[in-house]
């Protein structure tokens, strides 16, 4: 998919010949858990890997930092139930590889109240 592409946050201390490592992870489905709960946090996020042969991944939640996922023929599922720290959230999963997969999650601003 060519509107598929990986992206990479560069900042003045980012080492190019490191972030450019990176392949994309195939995910070829997404499960139908629940990522965005109503009280606000972020619950459970599925799918299933193009290559079945992975046996594990990692996974990270901005704020949270880092947790290992076992796979089972391509399946995964990660269970985070924690609430958005930032306005803008990312969930990354990668493998040992240099394989990985990204997605934004916009915190949802709180309706203004009109005076």
């Amino acid at each position: 998919d060519p509107n598929a592409l990986e992206r990479v946050a560069i900042g003045e201390e980012t080492k190019m010949s490191q972030a450019v490592q990176f392949k994309a992870l195939q995910i070829t489905r997404w499960g139908k858990s629940r990522l965005w709960n109503p009280d606000g946090t972020v619950g459970t996020l599925s799918g299933t890997l193009g290559d079945t042969s992975i046996r594990s991944i990692e996974a990270y939640m901005s704020g949270y930092g880092w947790q290992r996922v076992k796979v089972k023929q391509g399946n995964f599922s990660v269970q985070f139930d924690q609430p958005l720290t930032r306005d803008r959230n990312r969930i990354i999963l990668k493998t040992a590889d240099k394989r990985q997969a990204t997605l934004l999650i916009m915190k949802p601003k709180k309706p203004s109240k009109e005076p």
